[in-house]
């Protein structure tokens, strides 16, 4: 759902701002800042995210590739699904 920070019209539709408010959400819950989630998704994964990537991914600002999601919700710890439940 699109938050007040979040711009409504971006190209992440509904079902990515749902995501990006789930990326937030337990980010947070599990302590991480941005950089140390883009470092192991860099690390991990070999996604090319930086600090401002997450920033503008929790924003709904840019869109994900599938292998991104999958990659997101791993480091977090969790699967797409239980981050998408709320759709």
């Amino acid at each position: 759902m699109p938050t007040s920070d979040s711009p409504v019209g971006a190209d992440v539709g509904p079902l990515g701002q749902v995501f990006a408010s789930q990326v937030r959400s337990r980010r947070e819950f599990r302590g991480l800042s941005q950089t140390d989630l883009a470092v192991q998704l860099r690390d991990g994964y070999g996604l090319k995210f930086h600090q401002a990537t997450i920033d503008r991914v929790e924003k709904g600002q840019r869109p994900c590739r599938l292998d991104e999601v999958y990659a997101i919700a791993e480091v977090l710890g969790t699967t797409v699904d239980d981050m998408l439940d709320d759709w």
